[in-house]
């Protein structure tokens, strides 16, 4: 069985060698991308390392498969260029990583910001080795050198680099925990192990160099003990890395969403503030003002006529009496639409809608409508709301729009069905049609960002269903 497996890695080294560059490219181009984005989570200040780990190593990973091809149609010099340079990406990636583990903790923990210089030092003591032994040798390099070089790089900056990294996202559980996400909690958790067992396949088996450990540990001995190449190992570290670095980017898209919402909610308060001035201008202001002339009257009637001063006098006490009224009904308003009830707070927004679009909307509730969901569910379903009768209004000229909220022991369900024109659920999402394709992406990410699912069914003349299912532990 063993031989089996050496023969089949063998012949197909090349697919390994593929899918494992393959897997540490699309990890730095993710975590590049997202450096690009605003933050304010610790993390992102230092992703551009690993972005720059990623892409690097993919590169060196993907320099095993095609220096051998274009070994036969170049010449020496440059095959020696192409291989330094390998070793040079090897060196560098690792170098980044560590520098980017490093950085990570000393930021989130005490530890002496110099502690981040250890990295560049050590890549350049590395680096001066490197190119002191090319020009020694004269361009010619010894026996083992390469694999010398390759083994020494991943010894001082692969192995600790990794592991200084698990700790790193370790240590950076408890800021993704202050977001209320139990998932990526376990996420991070996961990635974490994922990175120390890399910095084990990648750092302790490294490529049998003429100097101990690398002459007795190394990757080929591992290959004769296990059968399987140490590289299809980190390969399977490397893509457990990537799916998990991938879902945590979604925290920065939920941070984005926040951001928003408090914004929104910011505008909300100045628009309430403004509203509250104003009524109480219109209405508490004015009656003071009117009760405070009827007594400056009574006043100066007093001396002439105490009949005609004591009757100005009630009249005032009366008025003062209806403000009093007036500020408390005023006062249990705005603790009534603060305590309003997520199955109320659906009706409502329901009757404005209708009123705004024209589309009659049948709402219907289900279950245990008593539950209180948390604030940010009631945000997110209500944003799916509004969006989907606001579609069914501007893109599939509906008529009628049914609602359905079904309350579960887990979760919350909401089925918008509307009897509009329909569209081509592939048509919109394969060519992006800019307003309508824009909002159903933006649907579908607040359901999957609370770890909830989102459904839409349409086709043309047929209407539109939009299905939004959230767990109540999602949030």
């Amino acid at each position: 069985m063993k031989f089996a497996l050496q023969v089949f890695f063998h012949n197909f080294n090349f697919l390994v060698y593929f899918i494992y560059g393959l897997v540490f490219f699309l990890s730095g181009f993710a975590a590049w991308f997202q450096a690009r984005r605003r933050s304010e989570l610790v993390i992102a200040r230092y992703l551009p390392f690993l972005a720059g780990f990623g892409i690097l190593h993919g590169l060196a990973e993907w320099g095993v498969i095609f220096i051998p091809i274009y070994a036969a149609y170049v010449g020496s010099l440059t095959l020696l260029a192409m291989k330094v340079f390998e070793v040079l990406l090897v060196g560098s990636s690792f170098a980044l990583l560590l520098h980017f583990g490093v950085s990570l903790l000393c930021d989130s923990t005490n530890l002496n910001r110099r502690l981040s210089y250890v990295a560049p030092v050590l890549f350049g003591v590395w680096l001066g080795v490197v190119m002191i032994t090319l020009i020694v040798n004269g361009g010619q390099v010894l026996p083992g050198w390469f694999l010398s070089m390759e083994a020494s790089a991943r010894y001082a900056f692969g192995l600790p680099g990794a592991l200084v990294t698990a700790f790193a996202f370790w240590r950076q559980i408890s800021e993704f925990d202050a977001l209320k996400l139990p998932r990526v909690r376990l996420t991070v958790a996961i990635m974490s192990l994922g990175f120390a067992s890399y910095g084990v396949a990648a750092g302790v088996f490294v490529p049998g160099a003429p100097f101990v450990p690398a002459s007795v540990v190394n990757a080929e001995a591992f290959f004769q003990v296990v059968g399987i190449p140490v590289q299809v190992f980190r390969m399977f570290f490397g893509g457990l890395i990537t799916c998990c670095l991938i879902r945590v980017m979604d925290v920065f898209e939920l941070e984005v969403s926040r951001w928003l919402e408090e914004s929104a909610r910011q505008q909300a308060v100045l628009t309430e503030r403004e509203r509250i001035s104003r009524d109480l201008h219109d209405g508490v202001i004015q009656s003071i003002y009117g009760a405070g002339l009827v007594l400056e009257t009574a006043l100066h009637t007093m001396d002439n006529d105490p009949g005609a001063a004591s009757t100005l006098v009630s009249k005032a006490i009366e008025r003062l009496n209806g403000t009093i009224r007036q500020i408390r009904e005023y006062i249990l308003q705005l603790e009534e639409r603060e305590s309003i009830s997520f199955t109320d707070e659906m009706a409502r927004i329901s009757r404005e809608l209708e009123e705004e679009t024209g589309i009659k909307v049948n709402l219907r509730i289900k279950g245990g409508s008593e539950r209180q969901p948390p604030a940010l569910l009631r945000e997110e379903l209500s944003y799916v709301l509004r969006e989907a009768i606001n579609n069914a209004k501007q893109h599939g000229r509906a008529k009628k729009v049914d609602v359905l909220v079904v309350y579960k022991d887990r979760k919350i369900e909401m089925v918008v069905a509307d009897n509009g024109t329909g569209f081509d659920l592939h048509l919109v999402r394969s060519k992006g049609q800019a307003l309508r394709g824009r909002g159903l992406v933006n649907m579908e990410r607040r359901c999957r960002r609370l770890g909830g699912s989102f459904q839409i069914t349409s086709a043309p003349g047929q209407g539109t269903v939009v299905k939004a299912s959230i767990p109540y532990g999602g949030v």
